[in-house]
């Protein structure tokens, strides 16, 4: 080609001359409704987005641009139009070259930028590409495989846009392996806006998903010849906007004009975006929102050898039936047009041991339950992944025809023992599969099965005096490991009890004899063996399973006036007549987990060296059959005054006990007649007559039935375990509880339910958190003088409207409360074993623990030890403790004041960065404060949301400016090259 100037032409004969404000062309997006859309966009609009896109996406006049895509792609404007104003070079296959070998094409135009849709991305690989440098991933979620695999050879840029915003809104610049894939990065050439999903008249908190809506000098002028459209999705600034402005003296500056993407994001506390995904899009697999290219992700590692095949995976509701089910995509080339026994075989080969992979890494609601294999993934015109197609693929199948072409399914193996025959009958009956169709190998999940026939299959059973569970199902699917369960797994009675609590037949004789071995002492020494409570058993089995947790050291530095000989025998003399004190935990054949009160005491440790000993008493092992108290007095330089340590794991006491064993102590020292305290055992008699009975079974039941919470926050990865190891406090003054009869902790369970809500972009709201209770309502008498740990952790379920009344939400909230102490020491572990909708509610992953105000406390800590003083560096240290009693992502314990609250959060900081966990405690402010400043009249929970102060600041720091227009053509930008 000729050497070619545009400032050769001569524009003085031109019969027209474009402005910036006409349009420079018309892009037409089918969007999600699949009729076509023509977008003006201007010549302004685009050249204020080229200035702010090709730096950050790395275009420069050495790039040499693959024109890979379709042309109604507004992407292929990019890489032409952008190409030529930063003076590159636009390579351009021909038609066949880029649908037939787009690689060959690259290599030589000689490539080195490139844009593709993570569907065809997929299917090239850098070794045909070598030349290319820069990669733009765009127009669909990439996996994380996507970048992974390209890391070490280009790097890799993630573009968000739309034809509606000239392209490109937002960009993720040289994504790492460690980037979520669901980052698009920050805004460019316009401002972004995060509001409530289904009201753009409010904002979104900081963090909460929220409907993305774009300002700008970007957006288009709107669709040809659609007014209504047009207003539709461009809108007006909404009031909170003008507000904005006044409040930070721009509202001569901004247009405000919007655009309203769809689409939910929600912040990073960088001011960066995650991308969740449509509006109208959302997933839902077993009552679980699901991000299919995670599902995708994980089935793509979990290939036999390390296959590297496109991998789809898409929500498939198959003729006849009313229940969707995850189906996974394979292309495995053109095998996939032969016979079904040598598709079926092929397939075989290729996901041989899949499931069980899959298993050890992603919940159960996450395993595909059929694979279809082609020999191509279809791809629409703009070479994004047709998901359309593959649902009315799928769609078109029977359960029937579904199950015939799995794999491992050639030869069906008949039932042979009578329990697998009798499985094989119930599960005809409620897949509606012809007998014949199923095999003792088959999964139930894989033919059909899902949550809710899991549960008809459970109420059949039960029908033909089969015990069955919905856990069975899901951990066993295959009918003949199913049959062994049902078989194996009878339900059996909790162990409870000891002496007077033995099981019917035991031996006390020789449960003493057991409880001593494992406690290491001599039989003569045990006094009582009993039950514990739930909690108690959860605390120790985590402590197993991660020595450390639920142990704390609580250090108290002794006046002056303190004989510590004087204050040594006051605790021998409470630790002698108070059996918790002397407790230990073990796990007894046939008892299970049981306490153990053993005679007589040790030495209290002695110690000139505080550091030193606190950090070898945490070496120290405390868990089964060891004691679970320890004592020592640390005698430092005459110049200091003596310290006395107390070490207890939390299965011995709770924020109510330990003040009244404190009062003990202090009362024994000074010579005082010691208050009585109640027996622990009474509690434990209680709990193991109320705690699991059928009415508890069936209150849970009734509060989980149906719950479809969406996890907050998000774990890192399937299986992980959190571990709390940063602490932020937060503390609110001036709050003016309710005076109508709802108690602060009601308004506080009220505001955190709403806050969930609001992370979790639920419409319909339906939220489930965990509480902790202080388990002193029960109906036992004595209990507020029971010296032991009576705390019970509970799900709490809480559903509403965003627009109830929000009097009424609290009236619901604080009755639910109520109800619900006759069943609190049901224990997480038993709910969660009811059915799959109690084990979804039980796997919350914020807990919420409630301090009443400090003068129903009072009584507790009256006279505790005057004489003796928390050492200075006490927040520090209890910050390090409270670190060890969660074992959640998120704990909020919220301490109530007569005008306030102190809010101490202790969160995993691999799960949550210490700037998100402080917007959610701004987030709980802001509602506490909405919340109790509205009692004088009827308002609708939706009318308390918003943003607070602290929202707002940093709002005004991400989005105080507006790029400003560049009032150019496009064709001006080119020529100026």
């Amino acid at each position: 080609m000729a050497e070619f100037s545009w400032s050769d032409l001569d524009y003085s004969q031109a019969t027209a001359v474009a402005q910036p404000d006409n349009a420079a062309y018309a892009s037409f997006t089918s969007g999600s409704t699949g009729h076509p859309k023509a977008v003006v966009v201007e010549h302004s609009a685009y050249c204020s987005n080229v200035l702010a896109h090709s730096n950050r996406l790395q275009f420069s006049k050495d790039s040499r641009v693959l024109q890979s895509a379709s042309y109604a792609f507004g992407a292929s404007i990019m890489q032409m139009v952008t190409t030529l104003i930063v003076g590159g070079c636009v390579c351009v296959p021909s038609e066949s070259e880029c649908r037939d070998n787009i690689a060959a094409a690259a290599r030589k135009l000689q490539a080195n930028w490139a844009l593709f849709t993570p569907s065809s991305f997929r299917i090239v690989r850098h070794a045909d590409m070598s030349n290319l440098k820069h990669v733009v991933l765009g127009g669909e979620v990439p996996a994380q495989d996507d970048i992974t695999d390209w890391r070490d050879h280009v790097q890799v840029h993630v573009a968000y846009g739309s034809s509606e915003c000239s392209v490109i809104s937002a960009v993720a610049e040289s994504v790492g392996p460690f980037s979520s894939p669901q980052l698009i990065g920050k805004m460019a050439g316009g401002v972004g806006w995060v509001v409530e999903p289904d009201n753009h008249h409010r904002l979104a908190p900081l963090g909460a998903i929220g409907e993305l809506l774009v300002e700008g000098t970007i957006l288009a002028r709107g669709y040809l010849n659609d007014a209504d459209k047009t207003a539709e999705a461009f809108i007006e600034p909404p009031i909170w906007f003008s507000e904005f402005c006044e409040r930070y003296n721009q509202t001569s500056s901004r247009e405000g004009r919007m655009y309203k993407t769809g689409d939910l994001v929600r912040y990073n506390a960088d001011g960066s975006l995650v991308f969740v995904g449509r509006k109208d899009t959302q997933v839902k697999i077993r009552g679980q929102r699901v991000e299919l290219s995670e599902v995708e992700h994980h089935i793509r590692q979990s290939l036999a050898g390390d296959a590297r095949l496109p991998v789809v995976a898409e929500t498939v509701t198959p003729r006849g039936s009313k229940n969707p089910v995850l189906v996974a995509y394979i292309a495995i080339g053109e095998v996939a047009n032969e016979s079904p026994d040598r598709v079926r075989a092929a397939l075989e080969q290729w996901l041989r041991g899949v499931e069980d992979r899959l298993k050890e890494r992603v919940p159960r609601y996450m395993v595909p339950s059929a694979y279809l294999a082609m020999d191509t993934i279809p791809m629409t015109a703009t070479g994004k992944t047709d998901r359309r197609r593959l649902r009315e693929l799928g769609g078109s199948l029977t359960p029937e025809q579904l199950a015939e072409l799995q794999p491992f399914r050639s030869a069906l193996r008949a039932p042979t023992t009578t329990l697998e025959r009798q499985l094989h009958g119930l599960w005809s009956r409620v897949l509606n599969l012809s007998p014949d169709r199923i095999g003792a190998d088959d999964s139930f999940l894989q033919i059909g099965g899902d949550s809710i026939s899991a549960v008809q299959l459970v109420a059949a059973a039960r029908e033909e005096g089969l015990s069955l569970t919905v856990a069975d199902i899901f951990s066993t699917p295959r009918l003949s490991e199913m049959a062994h369960a049902v078989q194996a797994e009878p339900y059996v009675e909790e162990p409870i009890a000891p002496f007077s609590l033995l099981l019917p037949g035991t031996d006390v004789d020789v449960a003493r004899a057991q409880a001593a071995a494992l406690c290491g002492v001599n039989s003569s020494l045990v006094e009582d063996v009993f039950p514990c409570t739930p909690l108690q058993e959860g605390m120790l089995t985590m402590t197993a399973k991660r020595p450390g947790d639920y142990v704390f050291q609580t250090v108290f530095e002794l006046g002056n006036n303190v004989d510590t000989g004087r204050f040594e025998r006051a605790w021998w003399e409470v630790i002698a007549t108070v059996p918790i004190l002397r407790t230990r935990i073990v796990d007894v054949a046939r008892q299970g987990l049981v306490q153990v009160v053993v005679a007589g005491q040790g030495p209290f440790a002695t110690s000139q060296d505080l550091q030193a000993y606190l950090e070898a008493d945490k070496q120290e092992n405390m868990g089964l059959g060891t004691p679970l108290a320890r004592f020592a007095i640390v005698d430092g330089p005459s110049s200091q005054r003596p310290v006395f340590v107390w070490t207890v794991h939390h299965a011995l006491v709770d924020g109510w006990s330990m003040p009244l064993l404190l009062k003990q102590v202090d009362q024994a020292y000074h010579g005082c007649t010691r208050d009585r305290l109640v027996p622990f055992q009474g509690f434990i008699r209680h709990v193991l007559q109320n705690g699991a009975t059928t009415v508890a079974r069936e209150y849970w039941q009734s509060q989980l039935s149906g719950s479809e919470p969406t996890p907050f926050p998000s774990l890192p990865k399937p299986g992980y375990e959190p571990r709390a190891d940063k602490v932020v406090q937060h503390h609110i003054s001036g709050i003016r509880w309710p005076q109508n009869g709802i108690t602060a902790a009601t308004v506080v369970r009220a505001a955190w339910a709403i806050l969930l809500a609001q992370h979790t972009n639920t419409n319909a709201p339906d939220v489930v958190f965990g509480a902790t209770v202080t388990g002193r309502q029960e109906a036992v008498p004595g209990v507020e003088r029971m010296a032991g740990p009576t705390i019970a952790t509970v799900p709490v379920r809480i559903t509403w409207s965003w627009c109830d009344d929000m009097q009424a939400l609290l009236q619901q909230v604080q009755a639910q409360a109520s109800s619900m102490t006759a069943y609190e020491q049901m224990g997480l572990q038993r709910i969660r074993r009811i059915n799959a909708d109690a084990e979804q509610g039980c796997q919350f992953q914020t807990l919420l623990v409630i301090q009443p105000p400090a003068q129903e406390r009072k009584t507790n800590r009256t006279n505790i030890l005057p004489e003796v003083e928390r050492p200075k560096n006490r927040n520090i240290e209890e910050n390090r403790q409270l670190n060890a009693f969660n074992s959640y992502a998120v704990m909020a314990e919220c301490s109530l004041g007569a005008d306030g609250i102190d809010v101490r959060v202790s969160y995993d900081s691999q799960v949550m960065r210490q700037v998100e966990v402080r917007r959610v405690a701004w987030h709980l402010e802001h509602l506490l404060r909405e919340v109790c400043e509205n009692q004088t009249g009827p308002i609708a929970v939706r009318n308390i949301l918003g943003v607070g102060p602290e929202d707002r600041r940093q709002l005004q720091e991400w989005n105080g400016e507006v790029p400003a227009r560049v009032e150019r053509c496009v064709h001006e930008l080119v020529a100026e090259r």
